[in-house]
């Protein structure tokens, strides 16, 4: 097995020695990436019970940064692997899993933060880094959620990357998040039009998003196909997969507060 690669399988042997030994081999890289697909589901459902965000928004935030690849790609401007779709799927699904160790006042509070609440939140993506690289073989997804908010004119956080200093990941994965954070009805307030959303991604391009990545996000939730708000439609995504009954994760009408910070 390649390293740092979760998803490799051998075809089946030509006589029975070496079948046998394929399916063992293929049964063990199951057990390793079940194992991983375990941990990222029970990092996942610690984020939603400490976030006020619902799953969907989870849900919607993956579909969406992997349908803006497709897009990416249809264009000619990135080829994406089945294991780099995987990390990219692990990092959108974990981007703020830095967030358990901020108090919940913080991320909970309806007013403007003091300098050291905002020093609280600053902290979070390098936090969800060093979570995601300890579970192991997982360093270019943790590198991703590291730089998920950093902005593409360098006035992001934590570093103060910019432009292609920034993964590509980290630049949709920002974009994508706040969309569906623009979008998103909330118990308290409902979501912008579409088009105002678009209006707003479409101004801070160059600025806070990377410009080539707005153009390929606003392909998508303009075309029927798209997930939105409203519809999410992970059916092929990671978090999908493993918040199935199987799994022992999630279940769907679990309830969930809504609402999140940063």
């Amino acid at each position: 097995m390649a390293r740092g690669h979760l998803m490799v399988r051998l075809p089946p042997g030509r006589n029975d020695e070496l079948g046998a030994l394929t399916r063992e081999f293929n049964r063990m890289a199951d057990e390793i990436r079940n194992t991983y697909l375990a941990s990222i589901s029970t990092l996942a459902e610690v984020v939603e019970a400490k976030s006020r965000y619902t799953r969907e928004h989870v849900e919607r935030v993956e579909a969406l940064v992997l349908a803006t690849v497709e897009v990416l790609e249809r264009r000619g401007w990135v080829r994406f692997s089945s294991h780099q779709r995987f990390l990219l799927s692990v990092a959108a699904i974990l981007h703020d899993v830095g967030k358990i160790a901020i108090g919940n006042e913080i991320l909970n509070k309806s007013g403007p933060l003091d300098p050291a609440e905002r020093q609280q939140i600053l902290t979070h993506p390098e936090v969800g880094a060093l979570i995601v690289e300890r579970m192991g073989k997982l360093e270019r997804a943790a590198e991703i959620i590291r730089c998920a908010h950093e902005h593409f004119d360098g006035s992001g956080y934590p570093r103060g990357l910019r432009g292609e200093e920034i993964p590509l990941e980290s630049r949709i994965i920002l974009a994508v998040d706040a969309f569906d954070a623009m979008t998103m009805n909330r118990p308290y307030s409902n979501g912008r039009p579409l088009a105002d959303a678009v209006s707003e991604l479409r101004a801070e391009a160059g600025r806070q998003f990377d410009p080539v990545v707005v153009e390929a996000l606003i392909e998508v939730v303009t075309t029927q196909e798209a997930p939105t708000s409203s519809a999410p439609q992970a059916d092929s995504g990671l978090y999908r997969a493993i918040q199935s009954p199987g799994n022992g994760a999630i279940r769907p009408d679990d309830p969930r507060r809504q609402g999140d910070r940063g």
